[in-house]
C-alpha cells in the first residue's frame, strides 16, 4: 500500500498528460508542423472537461497566458457555444468573444485597461452592428471594422473568375479552405502576405491562394482601434477548395 500510494501522484499526473494535447502554432494561431518549429510563436494545450467541454489555452514562448478558448453547450439558452478570451503580455483582458455555434452569430467586446470600449454584433458575414465608448450611437456596417476591411463583392467576383482548382489535389480527391493573411498598413496598404493555415494545406492550393492575392487588384481598408483611430492588423481571407 506505500508503495502504491507513492506511486499514486505520479499515475495522475501521466494520466492528466495524456489527457491534454499541446500544439505548435505559428503567429496567426494556426497549427505549424513539428518540422517547423522555427516559426512558433505560441503553444496551445487542449483538454476536455468531465462535462464533455472543450478547454483551449493559448501561451507565448515566455509562457503568458494569450488566449483562452471554452467550447461547450449553453443549456440555459438552448445552443452551442465557443467563447474566446484575448489577453496582453501582462494579462489584460482585449477582447471577448461569444460565438453561437449554430447560428454563427457572435457578440465582440473590446477592452482597454479592464474598461469597455468597443461592442460587435455580428449578424451575419456582411451585417454588423458597432459600438464604441468615444460614439454616441450603435452604427451598422458590411464589415467589423475593428479588423481590415476590403471590397467583398469586388473579391467574390474576382474568385468567381479566375480561381482554379489545382489539377493533382482535385484528382487525389483533396478539398480544404486556405486562409490567406494579409497585413494591412494604417493607410490601406497591403505590407505583407501568406497562408496562415499552411502546414495543414496541399501545397498546391496554397500556391493558388497567394496567386488570387498577387492577381488582385481590389482596395483595403484599414482596421480602426477602440478610439476609431487608424492601425495596422491582419485581414484573414478564406478561400474554399470545395469538390462537391
Amino acid at each position: 500500500m506505500k508503495q502504491l500510494s507513492f506511486l499514486l501522484p505520479f499515475l495522475l499526473f501521466a494520466l492528466g498528460t495524456l489527457a491534454q494535447k499541446t500544439t505548435p502554432l505559428n503567429r496567426h494561431f494556426y497549427e505549424i508542423s513539428k518540422k517547423d518549429l522555427d516559426n512558433k510563436v505560441y503553444t496551445m494545450t487542449e483538454s476536455k472537461t468531465p462535462s464533455g467541454d472543450l478547454f483551449y489555452l493559448v501561451f507565448d514562448d515566455q509562457n503568458r497566458r494569450i488566449r483562452q478558448i471554452k467550447v461547450s453547450y449553453n443549456a440555459e439558452e438552448k445552443f452551442n457555444q465557443e467563447v474566446t478570451d484575448t489577453y496582453d503580455t501582462l494579462g489584460n483582458l482585449i477582447s471577448q468573444t461569444l460565438l453561437n455555434l449554430d447560428n454563427k452569430k457572435s457578440l465582440t467586446l473590446y477592452f482597454d485597461q479592464g474598461v469597455k470600449k468597443g461592442q460587435v454584433i455580428k449578424h451575419d458575414y456582411k451585417h454588423f452592428e458597432i459600438w464604441r465608448a468615444n460614439k454616441e450611437e450603435t452604427y451598422e456596417l458590411h464589415y467589423d471594422d475593428f479588423m481590415p476591411g476590403y471590397e467583398l463583392e469586388a473579391w467574390v467576383d474576382f474568385l468567381a473568375k479566375n480561381l482554379a482548382y489545382p489539377l493533382a489535389p482535385r484528382r487525389a480527391g483533396i478539398s480544404g479552405t486556405v486562409f490567406l493573411a494579409l497585413l494591412i498598413s494604417e493607410t490601406g496598404e497591403l505590407l505583407e502576405y501568406e497562408v496562415a493555415n499552411e502546414a495543414t494545406m496541399d501545397k498546391n492550393l496554397v500556391k493558388e491562394g497567394l496567386r488570387m492575392v498577387e492577381k488582385f487588384k481590389g482596395s483595403y481598408i484599414p482596421a480602426l482601434d477602440h478610439q476609431g483611430r487608424p492601425v495596422k492588423a491582419w485581414l484573414y481571407l478564406p478561400i474554399r477548395f470545395s469538390l462537391g
